[in-house]
């Protein structure tokens, strides 16, 4: 957006989705033969009367993927702001090269990617959550108080580190809290609420926008967090609870 308009960010993205888009037929095209076996392949007796018993709800939401797939809506409204306000922010505070912010971002969200999985053996699940909870909650409020572009960088270090944390913790969460016939479906209703939160978040912040402050926007973003954080502390004692942990 520095060096070009939206035309060009319009059809380079155009151009990225058609790559996709030949990926995954050729992805289909490679595990067509393997989908046509599964089909065919009688499932156990009492998975199948299971199935048919339970309501329209449950065969399109896995309810053991509930409630990390609320931790993950409460984290995608949050995170929302970043990705469709940030450069408005920028551009009102008078700070340049934005793009800088997102290339730092990205290069932390990868970075996340190789310590996160040592780090929850080492600390456990719980741990790893809350700390990057209460880190991408002071990272959207200090977005809130940022001027300069250096502030920004540090916040977006944050951000993605967090962010690169959390997403794969809960989509984990997610899938291995339900059995393997049902991992497919928890998934979708992991993605289901991360999609939901974004589209919805973009759509609620940018109402609020009339009417706030741009810092506003980000700092109620971050207090966001604070429910987030129930919401894991809830799950962890019912799973206790359940378990008799």
């Amino acid at each position: 957006m520095e060096v070009s308009d939206y035309t060009v960010l319009y059809y380079l993205t155009g151009v990225v989705s058609l790559i996709a888009l030949l990926i995954s037929v050729r992805i289909e095209t490679e595990n067509r033969d393997r989908k046509e076996v599964a089909a065919y392949t009688p499932r156990p007796p009492s998975k199948q009367h299971s199935l048919d018993a339970a309501g329209h709800w449950n065969k399109l939401v896995e309810p053991r993927a509930i409630p990390p797939s609320v931790v993950v809506l409460f984290v995608s409204l949050a995170t929302s702001t970043v990705m469709v306000f940030l450069p408005s922010f920028a551009i009102g505070n008078g700070i340049s090269h934005i793009g800088v912010v997102f290339a730092v971002q990205a290069a932390a969200l990868m970075l996340s990617r190789f310590i996160v999985g040592p780090w929850t053996v080492k600390m456990g699940p719980r741990f790893v959550m809350s700390v990057n909870l209460l880190a991408l909650g002071i990272a959207l409020a200090g977005i809130s108080f940022a001027s300069t572009l250096w502030e920004l960088v540090i916040c977006a270090v944050l951000f993605g580190f967090a962010n690169g944390c959390l997403i794969p913790q809960l989509n984990a969460m997610a899938i291995t809290n339900t059995d393997q016939a049902n991992r497919g479906k928890a998934n979708a209703t992991f993605y289901i609420a991360l999609d939901f939160g974004i589209g919805a978040g973009a759509a609620g912040w940018g109402l609020l926008s009339d009417f706030l402050e741009m810092r506003w926007i980000f700092l109620l973003a971050s207090f966001i967090m604070i429910f987030a954080l129930s919401s894991l502390f809830y799950m962890e004692s019912s799973r206790r609870t359940n378990t008799g942990i």
